[in-house]
């Protein structure tokens, strides 16, 4: 139910900022909202919320992607953290194995408590983290248009998550169905060709007709 009412409450409030101005302009609607509309107090504000709303999102996505990245480089780098118990132990990724204490279906409290999570040592965590956060900045200060990124990034990722990896997993787990092969087949065509075209459109906007 919350995840209902949060998706209920998100469409509600996103949907009107999308149908309203495109009723308003029509094909002379564009990715940037705020051009669309002259200078104005109430136009600022929005500019104003939209970067705090920026601001407040961007570390979720980017602590995970750094956790992520922790886990590829070598082990030689990471220190022990953890509880006490877990002193002297070499920190190692957590794997399902290691969570073989189970009630209720959820892992228990005492085996999540003592296992070590890795972390980088003082340097590499500097270094990766100010590596990362550079690599976004110039990458969003190269794009030619916020609406160019999400395209790619809808293409690239969306039909990953929406139609390629329920199709892999139903095969995983139920085996060979043909809603799972459809998927497979609509979801990996859209995604590749939209890919594609999105980064024609990304690299060379003068291809744009």
């Amino acid at each position: 139910q919350v995840s209902m009412l949060s998706i209920a409450l998100s469409a509600a409030l996103i949907l009107p900022i999308g149908v309203f101005p495109y009723m308003t302009f029509w094909d002379k609607t564009s990715t940037d909202l705020f051009h669309l509309y002259p200078p104005s107090a109430m136009v600022d504000g929005a500019r104003l919320l939209l970067s705090f709303a920026m601001l407040l999102t961007f570390p979720m996505p980017f602590f995970s992607c750094r956790e992520l990245l922790v886990l590829l480089l070598p082990k030689s780098w990471w220190v022990e953290t953890g509880s006490e118990e877990s002193k002297g132990t070499s920190a190692t990724p957590l794997i399902p194995d290691q969570l073989s204490t189970i009630q209720g279906g959820l892992p228990s409290e005492e085996v999540g408590s003592s296992l070590p999570s890795p972390m980088l040592a003082g340097v590499y965590h500097i270094l990766l983290t100010v590596i990362l956060w550079g690599t976004t900045v110039v990458l969003a200060l190269s794009a030619p248009s916020l609406g160019d990124v999400l395209n790619l990034v809808g293409c690239a990722t969306g039909t990953m998550i929406s139609f390629i990896l329920p199709g892999l997993f139903a095969f995983q787990l139920e085996g060979f169905s043909w809603t799972a092969f459809w998927l497979l087949v609509v979801g990996g065509t859209v995604g590749i060709m939209g890919t594609y075209f999105s980064f024609l459109h990304l690299f060379h906007p003068t291809r744009q007709s």
